[in-house]
């Protein structure tokens, strides 16, 4: 159990430009969250449309962070060797060092996806991954960045976005959380925050139709859904300490952030309250609960 005096949040103290902080301990979250959503979304290609992987040249991952999804996809084998691999993030500070790019055959490159992207990238990609890229990105500008994606897109090629769920669910019933669970209450929080952010989740129900009006393929435009589940609702036990972990990043943020008395959550002092959220989360991960995981897959159109 945590003391009063200091509830065990990862990383309080530290102030960050970027919403969720660039540290070496938000590297290996990220990693561990790459496992966790690679097996969710089952595999590196979760799309419905056909894709023969062997004849792929070349793939574009957006917001690649410190770059887990492009390593762990050219360990794969999945893909031939000659596929030139791109991944682009706002911010170099989690890209992986040179050497290591070099040796895996990435390229790593800052780039804002709210701006043209190279004119030597039109029509260059076969297939663009963008996992919870748009949920951090202002509504508004999504149209923008959409267009800039089909721009860089072979005729044919395919764009896949990945975002999450807001309500956590129990494992066994598959019924929403209480309203007054610790997973409910800080998902919650956590949407309230994003929105006096300026980037509501509720936006997302209009990814679709700015697909069709970025230029995609109408029949293309799909979403599936699957599970990304916590603590014991994993069932590869290798798997299960990332699981229950995945989220740490949510503890944190809003444990930095201004709390408001509209939305019933602990401020930083409040270490009762604190004491009492985290014995509640991990209890919540002991016992197993999952969120969605959507996947909004779209093809450029062949002319």
């Amino acid at each position: 159990m945590m003391t009063q005096e200091s509830p065990e949040i990862p990383g309080v103290g530290r102030k960050q430009d970027y919403a969720l902080g660039r540290s070496s301990t938000e590297s290996k979250r990220l990693s561990d969250q790459h496992e966790v959503l690679l097996k969710a979304a089952g595999g590196y290609i979760p799309v419905p449309l056909s894709i023969e992987c062997e004849m792929l040249e070349a793939i574009l991952d957006v917001g690649t962070g410190n770059g887990a999804w492009l390593l762990g996809l050219r360990q794969s084998g999945i893909i031939p060797n000659s596929v030139e691999l791109v991944g682009v993030d706002v911010s170099d500070k989690m890209m992986p060092s040179i050497e290591l790019g070099r040796k895996f055959g990435l390229n790593l490159q800052v780039k804002d996806l709210c701006e043209p992207l190279p004119s030597s990238w039109n029509g260059k990609f076969d297939y663009i991954h963008g996992r919870h890229v748009f949920i951090w990105i202002e509504p508004y500008k999504w149209l923008d960045v959409m267009c800039n994606l089909k721009r860089a897109l072979k005729p044919g090629g395919t764009l896949v976005i990945m975002y999450p769920g807001e309500v956590p669910y129990d494992h066994k019933t598959e019924k929403p959380l209480g309203i007054d669970t610790a997973p409910r209450r800080l998902f919650s929080a956590f949407l309230q925050y994003t929105a006096s952010a300026g980037l509501p989740r509720q936006a997302v129900a209009s990814l679709p139709k700015l697909l069709l009006e970025a230029g995609f393929e109408s029949d293309s435009i799909v979403t599936t859904t699957k599970r990304v589940n916590l603590g014991s609702a994993e069932p590869d036990s290798a798997l299960r300490p990332a699981s229950a972990h995945h989220l740490d990043f949510l503890l944190e943020l809003m444990y930095n952030r201004t709390s408001s008395p509209e939305d019933d959550f602990p401020s930083p002092g409040d270490h009762v309250g604190w004491e009492e959220l985290l014995e509640g989360w991990q209890e919540a991960t002991d016992a197993g609960f999952f969120y969605d995981l959507f996947i909004l897959s779209a093809r450029k159109p062949q002319n």
